[in-house]
């Protein structure tokens, strides 16, 4: 048979993202490498961007798509690298503070 296959075509509808940033205090790094490997695990996760870790604070700063990602989402994840991770309070969290407190 010639025929040629058919070319399948989808058409996909991608949502816009809705970036959120957070901080996080993380536990059990023991060197830069430590930060460093946490940023490139995380940066792999398509939902996240910018992401940085420094050791010397010992905290994390996170981009993440809030439509697919919570805060938690990103400590399992730093959690699952064999690290401890608590969420500090958001940037969008503490401008909405900042809003509510200057309508007062």
């Amino acid at each position: 048979d010639t025929t040629q296959p058919q070319e399948l075509v989808v058409e996909l509808e991608c949502e816009e993202p809705e970036w959120a940033i957070s901080q996080f205090l993380v536990g059990g790094m023991s060197c830069s490498s430590c930060s460093a490997k946490i940023e490139a695990v995380l940066g792999r996760n398509c939902h996240m961007r910018d992401v940085v870790v420094n050791f010397a604070t010992t905290t994390a700063r996170v981009k993440y798509n809030s439509k697919h990602l919570q805060p938690d989402d990103v400590c399992a994840e730093i959690k699952a690298l064999g690290f401890s991770c608590e969420p500090l309070v958001s940037t969008s969290a503490m401008a909405d503070m900042n809003a509510l407190k200057a309508s007062l």
